[in-house]
């Protein structure tokens, strides 16, 4: 019972990784000793991350989400819907989400990537059982636009804070820290660009913390450091 209790200590569920920033994750926590549990919608992604080794292991998200869950071992599937800390790669999701109609006559293209992977997250938020995550991030490319020659705003604030509000209001994450991280901070600031977290950033509390890194390098351990504090939180 407490090698289970420990092994669920130290699982973290990574969604939807790019290549690159997904091998940080898997690579650093697995070294610390985490089971890292990555799905992904791309076979070929997927053989890529069971490539890295450790205790890490891929699964391949099907065109119907429904899918995936009656295909996995009820180990794996407990494995999943209690991992203590779960990072989403969002990437443009928050960008992309395609709908038509106005008022009360819209629909949802289902049929798109984005939608595929949101309609998971959906139930994945309706199957946590009572030990539902402490930590939940979400790392998103920001894109800012001109609103007017004076006013710049960010395209993926406001589908940020709406899924981050969806978060906080189930009752389930009572008490969980949600976080939310721009991506394009890190592609660009040390590359010599002169850019800082615009205004209209959702990720204003956490600033002083992120200026202090240097690259996606640092936010892996950044990330690492956030999930080492709620492990040793858990009882």
């Amino acid at each position: 019972m407490k090698e289970a209790q420990k092994t669920r200590q130290k699982t973290v569920l990574v969604l939807f990784p790019n290549s690159d920033l997904g091998k940080k994750i898997a690579g650093l926590f697995s070294e610390n000793g985490y089971r890292v549990i990555i799905i992904v919608t791309d076979k070929k992604e997927q053989s890529k991350f069971s490539r890295v080794g450790g205790n890490v292991v891929a699964f391949y998200l099907p065109t119907q989400p429904e899918q995936f869950w009656s295909g996995l071992a009820a180990e794996v599937k407990k494995d999943i819907l209690s991992a203590p800390v779960v990072f989403y790669c969002a990437g443009k999701d928050f960008l992309k989400m395609q709908s038509t109609g106005k008022q009360e006559e819209w629909r949802i293209d289902f049929q798109s990537e984005t939608q595929k992977r949101l309609t998971f997250i959906d139930q994945l938020l309706s199957r946590f059982a009572e030990n539902r995550p402490g930590l939940w991030v979400n790392l998103a490319m920001g894109t800012t636009m001109r609103h007017s020659k004076e006013t710049a705003y960010c395209k993926t604030r406001y589908g940020m804070i709406g899924f981050s509000k969806i978060l906080e209001l189930n009752p389930k994450f009572e008490g969980a820290t949600i976080r939310n991280i721009c991506l394009s901070f890190f592609r660009h600031f040390h590359a010599g660009k002169a850019i800082d977290y615009c205004a209209n950033c959702t990720t204003t509390d956490l600033r002083d913390s992120l200026m202090s890194l240097k690259d996606e390098d640092d936010l892996v351990r950044y990330l690492l450091q956030e999930s080492e504090a709620l492990v040793h939180r858990i009882p």
